[in-house]
């Protein structure tokens, strides 16, 4: 007859089971958020680029109406870009730290 209590079958079988799941689990993550600040980095910097991209051709369009009005909406928009990849990056970090710190 087999003897053991749910206390022991918990202890050696769910238990490892449960820190097996959490450390790959985290790892994933801590991947995970790493990768995704590196593109909100390299897209931020796609955006820069755009941006002075932009100012560049305003200021050898010989200021005609429709070109200036094309690129500086163009320049808007990268300012509204890069405001939305310092949101993500804030949100990003912010996960990363609480990841290291619940480790």
């Amino acid at each position: 007859m087999l003897n053991i209590s749910f206390a022991d079958f918990w202890q050696e079988n769910v238990k490892k089971e449960l820190k097996w799941w959490s450390e790959t689990w985290s790892s994933f993550l801590e991947f995970f958020f790493q990768i995704m600040e590196y593109l909100i980095w390299f897209w931020a910097l796609v955006w820069v680029l755009i941006f002075m991209w932009a100012w560049f051709q305003i200021l050898f369009a010989w200021w005609e109406e429709d070109t200036v009005k094309k690129w500086k909406r163009t320049m808007v928009y990268c300012l509204l870009w890069l405001f939305i990849m310092w949101i993500a990056w804030t949100i990003v970090s912010f996960f990363t730290t609480w990841l290291e710190n619940a480790i």
